[in-house]
């Protein structure tokens, strides 16, 4: 671009091929993110169905059985990931009028006004880890109960009171073993020629191997999230009704689905 004159046909053929490439990248890149937001839910709701399950006593559990009950899942967890979009969307938002407020006021090149941004950051980090952690359990919620969007968000709020702590600590670690992974495939992966001169074969031996870690990391944290969902429940003295497992309950030949119901007694705890 640089080397080619103003105005000229080279300079517009080039900018037509650039532009191309461009609608080529993006139209590449959102087609990855859709395929990977859908075998995420998609996992998250064969995982956290057959887990509560096996929770329950249920033997009889197939993969044909799962399979014809987690289509209307699948559709009930993309509500609540657009309304957890729709959250963080005006967080952002929000903390950004927050941060350029206070950027104004107090500027950045004093003391006072550093440590004033530097606090909103934290405060920022803190706030999209809680709500994360909601979103997580949130998914549990929409997978185990009659709920979904922002009605499973609320009631996922009301379940991690009295073990936010705990939920936090499983969202750091499992963020933390996931940008592990992530910067090992970029290393050895993507950048391991230039580094460490390693060969095609090794190369691709070393992704599957990522990928196979990617993939028990995700099961890993699956199962640890709907544990939590009957951790809290118990915490709250909120009995759980396991009929759902029955095939009966299911209806699965019919391919109906008939979410966990919850009752709550007060006289003993699960």
């Amino acid at each position: 671009m640089t080397q080619t004159h103003p105005n000229t046909p080279q300079q517009q053929k080039l900018i037509e091929i650039i532009s191309k490439e461009w609608a080529i990248f993006w139209l590449i890149k959102i087609a990855y993110f859709v395929l990977i937001l859908v075998s995420y839910l998609f996992s998250t709701s064969a995982i956290v169905y057959t887990v509560a399950s096996i929770y329950s006593g249920t033997k009889d559990i197939t993969f044909n059985k799962v399979m014809s009950v987690i289509t209307n899942l699948t559709k009930k967890l993309i509500g609540t990931f657009l309304c957890t979009v729709m959250i963080v969307f005006v967080y952002n938002i929000i903390a950004t009028m927050i941060a350029i407020t206070s950027a104004l006021t107090f500027g950045v090149q004093n003391g006072g006004g550093i440590v004033i941004l530097i606090i909103i950051g934290i405060l920022y980090f803190v706030g999209i880890i809680y709500l994360i952690v909601v979103w997580q359990l949130a998914n549990v919620v929409t997978v185990l109960e009659d709920s979904y969007g922002f009605e499973a968000m609320m009631k996922s709020k009301q379940l991690i009171k009295g073990k936010i702590g705990l939920s936090i600590i499983i969202s750091l670690k499992f963020n933390f073993c996931f940008s592990v992974i992530q910067f090992l495939f970029g290393m050895l992966v993507v950048n391991g020629w230039k580094m460490f001169e390693l060969g095609l074969i090794n190369r691709i031996a070393i992704g599957f191997g990522c990928f196979l870690l990617l993939c028990h990391l995700f099961l890993l944290i699956h199962v640890i999230q709907t544990m939590l969902y009957f951790v809290c429940k118990s915490y709250h003295n909120q009995n759980i009704e396991m009929s759902f497992a029955s095939s009966e309950y299911l209806k699965v030949h019919q391919g109906e689905y008939e979410p966990l119901k919850m009752v709550k007694d007060d006289t003993s705890p699960v």
